[in-house]
């Protein structure tokens, strides 16, 4: 047994009287003499502690914080204990991106005890303040983060529109650590964000939430670009949080056939008593002979994944990027009466291979295989038709495609640029209006070294300290951020898409397996494994 699991039990054995477990184990069929024995080794140890410790504290204080240690032992950075004031943030929360709510557009999880962030809306506030998927905030306006949860972030995170918010962040990739001060706007999120039919009757759908609205928007869209001519889609859910495991379902169930597993959910529900819940698609696929290539990346997470898995282990679609982001649980939020609450981890969600890709799940399956860049090896599952796929630590991608990392010139040229990351994305919005004033026309224009020379002038004149050459370093990241906002604001999104897929290198890579097959089934066949 691992230390942590030591800990769970013993700590569990300790507090159970004291936490009403004891009731929960004769419910179901523990004997009363264990649970008497657990009752009374906790009623001495807390007897001791408030009569004999050399400070005085309050009975009620120390269970408190028994309760806190109880879950915090659990090791599960979803789950906590919440005390009054905690709860009542969390039962006021409305959750998602919602019309006429004033917030930084930012959605966040919990790694090891901090907040990071999932995804950056895109045009969001939190976008052009430059967060991205993996960066940690320790701080709101000065409050530290740590044992924090998601709800009580983005509580912290909204406000009057036109309110500020400073967030101290740590970079991913070691980048340092920099003072942000975001503007909160009302954000409207549509879940499909981008729709474009490309060359080779390609399709190009960007798919960024699911909020309640998901499934709608996609079928549309889809529809849209079938009677355009489109024969093959590229479904991009990079950087897309999740959000209803519901609508994830009902995408997943645009794409796949009548009977078809989408996910499993396996958790407890009242009395400890097995509460397993199975997703099944309902109706017919609307485009059976459609190719799909499915891309994620970091910041696709929760519902996204459960999309990307089905459509994986069904063999529907070639999943491309790097790995998503491997959160494959499910929490629920239990009142009681004194004010306080928990929120556990209830359930957890399972690919139709069996697969959970829960950053935890590396031990489960019966076989082991290891791929490039991993610590551990991960567990091996089947597809329908046989094919390798992997477990452990968010959806593996068939094809491998993008950065799983910060380049490391982008890395020292945010560090440089610390706090005054704001003053860089204003001079860029500065060079992209000089654009739009010279008469921009091709959306394909190539950024020159005099265009990177006059962004620096215009940043280092509007007081930031930045190396040239760190500057010079980074065209490849700065580039691409000053042509999208130049062809944004000149030619409009429908034009900065076309210029967003041309660049990119993930896209392209889907765009050229789509191209060179004639079904899903023959672009899968050359991922066999012998």
């Amino acid at each position: 047994m691992s230390p942590a699991r030591a800990r769970i039990g013993s700590v569990a054995v300790v507090l159970s009287g004291a936490l009403a477990v004891g009731g929960w184990m004769l419910a179901n069929g523990f004997a009363m003499r264990e649970a008497a024995t657990g009752s009374k080794l906790f009623d001495q140890v807390l007897a001791h502690v408030a009569t004999r410790y050399v400070d005085s504290l309050n009975v009620h204080d120390l269970y408190e914080r028994a309760a806190t240690g109880l879950v915090a032992e659990l090791g599960d950075p979803h789950s906590t204990y919440l005390d009054s004031t905690r709860l009542r943030r969390v039962q006021a929360l409305t959750s998602g991106f919602r019309l006429g709510a004033a917030s930084a557009g930012l959605d966040v999880d919990v790694r090891d005890g901090w907040v990071n962030v999932v995804a950056a809306g895109p045009g969001t506030p939190a976008e052009r303040a430059g967060l991205r998927a993996g960066d940690r905030i320790v701080a709101i306006n000065g409050r530290v983060t740590r044992g924090w949860t998601p709800e009580e972030t983005r509580r912290a995170l909204r406000g009057e529109p036109g309110s500020t918010v400073v967030l101290t962040v740590e970079r991913f990739g070691g980048a340092g650590r920099a003072d942000l001060s975001i503007t909160r706007e009302p954000v409207l999120v549509h879940p499909v964000h981008r729709v474009m039919l490309l060359e080779d009757g390609i399709g190009y759908l960007a798919l960024r939430s699911f909020s309640d609205s998901a499934a709608i928007e996609v079928a549309a869209a889809v529809d849209s670009l079938h009677r355009l001519g489109m024969r093959a889609l590229v479904l991009d859910m990079r950087n897309n949080p999740g959000g209803l495991l519901a609508q994830g379902a009902a995408v997943a169930d645009l794409f796949l056939d009548s009977s078809q597993t989408i996910v499993t959910l396996r958790g407890r529900g009242p009395g400890g008593r097995r509460d397993d819940r199975e997703y099944v698609d309902l109706r017919p696929q609307r485009w059976p002979s459609l190719r799909i290539a499915a891309l994620v990346d970091r910041g696709t997470a929760s519902a996204s994944e459960i999309v990307a898995g089905a459509l994986q282990d069904h063999d529907r679609a070639i999943v491309v990027g790097v790995p998503s982001y491997g959160k494959g649980s499910a929490q629920s939020v239990f009142p009681f009466s004194d004010g306080g609450g928990v929120k556990l981890t209830t359930a957890r969600w399972y690919t139709p291979s069996g697969r959970s890709i829960d950053i935890d799940a590396f031990h489960e399956g019966d076989e082991q295989g290891a791929l490039p860049g991993d610590t551990l090896p991960r567990p091996v599952f089947q597809t329908d038709s046989g094919r390798r796929v992997y477990g452990g630590g968010g959806i593996v991608p068939d094809v491998l495609a993008g950065d799983s990392v910060v380049p490391r010139r982008q890395r020292a040229l945010l560090m440089a640029l610390g706090s005054d990351y704001p003053r860089f994305r204003a001079a860029v919005s500065a060079e992209a209006q000089a654009l739009k004033a010279r008469g921009l026309s091709d959306p394909l224009f190539p950024v020159t070294p005099e265009l990177r020379a006059s962004l620096y002038a215009r940043l280092v004149a509007s007081g930031a300290k930045v190396p040239r050459r760190v500057f010079d370093d980074a065209a490849e990241w700065i580039d691409p951020i000053l042509a999208r906002e130049a062809v944004r604001i000149t030619l409009g999104r429908p034009a900065e898409t076309r210029r967003i897929v041309a660049r990119d290198r993930v896209v392209q890579e889907a765009m050229s397996r789509l191209r060179g097959a004639t079904s899903t089934w023959a672009m899968l066949a050359e991922l066999r494994s012998p």
